[in-house]
């Protein structure tokens, strides 16, 4: 590592760790993605319980738990479809608060 004599450059493995910077926190956009995610799992692992083949797309009916649930498969429904091989999916009106949910 180059440098005037007896002088190191910094290295990428030495260097701190970043500290978290609270104004780029958006809780909304994590809600979103936690649904998402919650939503893909969800599809994943009834594709292999039912024994489905990896390559094969499958239609798929999900009942939201809420309006922020539509909202965040809604605008992440390609996103969705890609990463749960699903080649359409299907959105249910929210769940009534009452009702016991997944995602």
């Amino acid at each position: 590592m180059g440098g005037a004599a007896g002088h190191r450059e910094p290295v990428l493995a030495g260097a701190a760790w970043p500290r978290p910077a609270p104004a780029l926190v958006d809780p909304e956009a994590e809600d979103h993605f936690a649904r998402v995610q919650g939503l893909v799992s969800a599809v994943r692992n009834i594709r292999a319980e039912y024994g489905v083949a990896p390559g094969r797309t499958v239609r798929a009916v999900a009942q939201p738990v809420s309006l922020d649930a539509v909202e965040a498969f809604n605008a992440e429904q390609r996103t969705i479809e890609r990463l749960a091989k699903i080649e359409r999916l299907e959105l249910g009106d929210p769940r009534p608060a009452s009702v016991p949910t997944r995602c």
